[in-house]
């Protein structure tokens, strides 16, 4: 173990003893930095990361009737369970860090530290703005416990309760930071925290939950739910920005990141580290209103303390059942690639395998490949299709085309998924094929589940994989208000004249209750255009012949089936199929 140091006041850190165990036993009187031990595996060139952090010197351990309390020292010596190595060996080290790594970043609550026992949430930006705990006067409960973040490491859980306590009858878990000047004036600032809102056993949404609150007035402003099932952003008063996280009962489904960037009143929400929302603020800079910023509960501009003498003034309806992570405060306004970068930087994990790899061969130069999509804690960005091993396409859906391929060829395929971290998925199970013979005819078929650019939804359409039966593949497109188009684009490869069909689904008691008889549908090559029209009401469940076509190669054909005008009724787009 090789220990770094330097020169603070209280003096430096020293390592007492290490048992066979992990067992570290280390002493930590630093007053003015954060001690950090850091692990790696490789002492001469790897890269050194932290894994718990220590404000050492002082605790918020003592408590006394409102409105005073202390910081009271707590016994130098940490005692700290060393994490263990799939590697051969680890080396691990203490340092002290005794000045911002980014001077912008004003505050950085990890919540690696062990705050559950000191009673403080570590400002790791080395700021000072430290979380602290406060409670009731007197009586300093009301404090998150510990659970497992984003990226598998610690985060804080919160909790409400129905205890009676003050004029709603319960209180709740918070976080209070009582060191405002860096919050004050910011005319640029990007505020940034995972959260994981809990179902809520009590039924419905709880329409109050706040994870980060900044006081009352001029210049404050509330990211939380404010008697709404979505988490939105109000600067002094107004609502600014909404966030996509609709969760009638409370639960949003796990961790999700939330980050709204200030400019001198123009605003930005990101959601899970894509742009989601924006607005204009009723005022130029941002404040604090009050004695402290809040982490999940109101300040209403009063002491952090839950003082029950000041009626409806102390925190109270905006607690929330539900976990916080990471939470920063930059004075500046984070790029979309910054922070797409801040949340990819959370995923530790690849997605699943792509399954059920399947193949059909178009012509003897094409093929058609489809897979099941895979899942990712975070989300799937896309995927890589690998033909004899090397990368021949990357792109965002599961369904890909393959041209300009060889006649009796033997050609193997694998796919992996990939995520915003760029983590890649391990290759699924491989498919080979053989390519027929030249001159073999060609069967092209696009269904509605092959996403673009091969079908383009126009308007507003719903995806059906029950009630209706008969649907080719796995789903089909049904008509729903404000339905406009759907395009299917196939890709040919070699132009002629093609017969063109059309599937449908439905049966004898369905479809003539259900489906319109006279829907428009294109068939375009090129500059020319032609129009049938359609009846679902028959001809159903089967390949159903429009006619044929000269087609050119490419992908510059399309059919369009449109929304009916004029007879009324429903329209599905299921599959359309290009024979020559």
């Amino acid at each position: 173990m090789a220990v770094v140091t330097s020169v603070v006041s209280g003096g430096p850190p020293a390592i007492v003893s290490l048992q066979k165990d992990g067992t570290l036993t280390w002493t930590n009187n630093i007053t003015n930095g954060i001690a950090i031990i850091q692990r790696t595996t490789n002492l001469h060139s790897g890269a050194w990361s932290p894994f718990y952090y220590d404000s050492g010197g002082y605790s918020r351990t003592s408590f006394y009737p409102y409105p005073y309390y202390v910081d009271v020292a707590t016994p130098p010596v940490r005692t700290t369970l060393l994490p263990p190595s799939s590697a051969p060996s680890a080396f691990f080290r203490l340092v002290i860090q005794t000045n911002p790594p980014d001077p912008s970043l004003l505050m950085h609550l990890s919540f690696d530290n062990d705050f559950t026992n000191t009673g403080v949430v570590l400002d790791v930006s080395g700021h000072g703005n430290h979380g602290m705990r406060y409670g009731r006067p007197g009586y300093p409960t009301n404090w998150p416990s510990a659970t497992i973040g984003p990226d598998g490491s610690q985060a804080a859980e919160f909790h409400f309760y129905v205890d009676g306590w003050g004029d709603y009858g319960r209180s709740g878990d918070y976080i209070g930071i009582p060191t405002l000047s860096d919050f004050t004036n910011m005319s640029q600032a990007t505020m940034v925290f995972w959260c994981h809102y809990y179902f809520n056993p009590a039924g419905g949404c709880d329409c109050n939950a706040t994870p980060l609150q900044a006081g009352m007035g001029p210049g404050s402003w509330t990211i939380g739910r404010y008697y709404d099932s979505r988490t939105t952003c109000e600067v002094a008063g107004w609502t600014v920005l909404t966030f996509p996280d609709n969760a009638p009962n409370n639960d949003t489904g796990g961790w999700h990141h939330y980050a709204v960037t200030f400019d001198h009143g123009a605003m930005i929400g990101y959601f899970d580290g894509t742009n989601c929302s924006s607005g204009v603020a009723p005022i130029l800079a941002l404040s604090v209103g009050g004695e402290y910023l809040s982490i999940a509960g109101w300040t209403f501009n009063e002491s952090p303390w839950m003082d029950n003498s000041v009626p409806s003034k102390h925190p109270n309806n905006a607690w929330i059942n539900g976990a916080v992570d990471d939470v920063r405060i930059y004075n500046r306004t984070l790029t979309p690639a910054e922070m797409l970068s801040l949340y990819a930087s959370f995923d530790k994990q690849p997605p699943s395998v792509p399954q059920n790899l399947r193949l059909k061969t178009d012509s003897s130069t094409q093929v058609d490949l489809h897979w099941d999509a895979s899942s990712d804690n975070f989300r799937v960005d896309g995927y890589q299709v690998r033909r004899n091993g090397l990368v021949v396409a990357t792109l965002p859906g599961n369904h890909y085309v393959d041209t300009g391929l060889t006649a009796q060829t033997t050609y193997s395929y694998t796919v992996q998924a990939y995520d915003p971290a760029n983590n890649l998925s391990s290759q699924s199970v491989p498919v080979v094929t053989n390519t027929p013979v030249q001159g073999t005819g060609v069967d092209v078929i696009v269904d509605n589940a092959d996403s673009f650019p091969w079908v383009d939804v126009q308007g507003a359409w719903v995806t059906y994989n029950s009630i209706v039966p008969n649907y080719y593949g796995s789903s089909f497109l049904g008509s729903a208000s404000g339905a406009v188009s759907v395009t299917f684009r196939p890709t040919l490869p070699e132009s002629g004249n093609y017969n063109v069909f059309i599937w449908s689904p439905g049966s004898a008691s369905y479809s003539m209750w259900v489906f319109s008889s006279t829907i428009p549908v294109d068939i375009a090559s090129g500059s020319a255009t032609n129009t049938v029209t359609l009846n679902e009401q028959v001809n159903y469940a089967t390949w159903n012949y429009l006619g044929t076509y000269a087609l050119n190669v490419g992908t510059n054909n399309f059919l369009r089936i449109w929304m009916d005008q004029t007879g009324g009724g429903g329209v599905a787009a299921d599959a359309v199929r290009f024979v020559k």
